[in-house]
């Protein structure tokens, strides 16, 4: 009998050692970078601009390093293929406003190397400086010891809000055996599957990151997730992503077939969703026919917003699964409709062919569906969420009442003044 019950007590050793890991992300809320000055702006140009700040709207959560185990928050996402956090010796860091930068010391078990590296974003935001390898662990498993880009310059990321950011890619390039940080976990024993998924939610503290498994209390139906053949490139490096094929996007009554060659990613570092410009603009043509679209410029680039409440059609890409079944994932509008100070505008952006990835869906997408990435059978999973939109926040438009509010006390305050200097005047 002493015999089982230590056979049983190792049992739930092994089964607590390679449960998954649910970890909290953070829906971080844009905020004004000149609050007093906003409400003489035009509202509409705001919203934009907070919209496509890359910085502002990406989920985060918690991650530790080194033997001293500091925590450190981190943006999680699924399109890149590297960690990256600030040095101590980082002076364009702390004009950008990062509060918290990593100190590698032999003492922590961190090792700087003469490797350069860097990672460019789009709007011309980049990181540079030399990997370490380090430590790393997360939510009390690990530590697994983990290639780190330690940033020496900053360009561009002013407000970004998080301590730096994690790439969930498929392989990770720096590190000896190519192996990335999720695998690693698994080839380790922390965790019982090598793979991650996705839930973004609308609150700011309802999404989660499920390293291990899945968390099918977040799907709509926990029978239905279906998978897709990511396309390999044979290179273990970071050119290979969780890429895989669009068969075809439609709404309305029109559909655009595409072809194999025709591929995307589903990516949680991105706020919007991007589809190829000629499809784009059918779909924007399409939907001047049944609504009234507003253009909105922004830079080089055109958004569009419709009156707050307006329903557009789905818009649905169509993927080939690892059966030959065509799924159809429809993107209703109250998804891709994003309400910015009561401007609603369409979170969707054509996207110029110059790479191979031609469709890139963000957390537009994902907070419609749960994606789940799987290194074990190189596949990329989808299935409907839970997620409802009528649960997201009003704080932005009740900031802009705020804002009104303190304009008319501010032009009641000067008015009263006026009255008062002339009266003393006239005396």
């Amino acid at each position: 009998m002493k015999q089982i019950g230590t056979f049983i007590l190792v049992l739930l050793a092994i089964n607590l050692a390679t449960s998954q890991i649910t970890i909290p992300i953070q829906k971080r809320i844009p905020q004004d970078t000149n609050e007093s000055n906003s409400f003489l702006e035009d509202q509409d140009q705001i919203a934009v601009d907070k919209l496509i700040n890359h910085s502002l709207q990406m989920y985060s959560g918690d991650i530790q390093l080194g033997n001293s185990k500091k925590t450190f928050t981190v943006d999680f996402d699924s399109g890149s293929n590297l960690l990256w956090l600030t040095s101590k010796n980082c002076p364009s860091c702390v004009k950008d406003g990062f509060k918290n930068s990593y100190d590698c010391s032999a003492q922590d078990g961190c090792t700087l190397t003469n490797i350069p590296a860097q990672v460019q974003y789009g709007g011309g935001a980049a990181v540079k400086g030399h990997i370490a390898r380090v430590p790393i662990s997360i939510a009390g498993k690990g530590p697994v010891t983990e290639a780190l880009l330690l940033v020496e310059k900053s360009v561009n990321n002013k407000g970004l809000q998080s301590d730096g950011l994690m790439g969930l890619g498929v392989y990770d390039e720096n590190d000896t055996d190519k192996v990335a940080f999720v695998n690693k976990l698994f080839k380790q024993g922390f965790i019982p599957k090598s793979q991650f998924s996705f839930y973004l939610g609308f609150g700011q503290s309802d999404s989660e990151l499920v390293i291990g498994g899945v968390d099918t209390s977040k799907l709509a139906n926990p029978s239905e997730i279906y998978y897709h053949p990511i396309i390999l490139n044979g290179q273990h490096n970071d050119s290979q992503r969780w890429r895989v094929a669009f068969k075809s996007v439609s709404f309305g009554n029109q559909s655009v077939t595409l072809t194999s060659q025709n591929t995307g990613i589903v990516d949680s570092g991105t706020t919007l969703a991007y589809i190829r410009n000629d499809v784009y603009k059918k779909w924007i043509s399409y939907l001047k026919t049944v609504a009234t679209l507003k253009a909105i410029p922004a830079g080089l680039s055109t958004f569009y917003s419709v009156k707050c409440g307006t329903t557009l059609p789905d818009l649905t890409f169509t993927l080939t699964d690892v059966n030959g079944v065509e799924r159809n994932y429809a993107l209703p509008s109250s998804f891709y409709i994003l309400n910015q100070d009561n401007t609603c505008i369409i979170g969707i952006q054509g996207n110029s062919v110059s790479s191979d990835i031609q469709f890139l869906l963000g957390d537009v997408f994902m907070r419609r569906f749960v994606s789940v990435f799987d290194y074990t059978n190189l596949q990329m999973g989808l299935s409907v969420s839970v997620a409802d939109p009528a649960t997201a926040p009003t704080l932005e438009s009740n900031k802009r009442s705020h804002h009104y509010a303190a304009l008319l006390l501010g032009l009641v305050a000067i008015s009263g003044l006026i009255f008062i200097t002339l009266r003393a005047l006239r005396k």
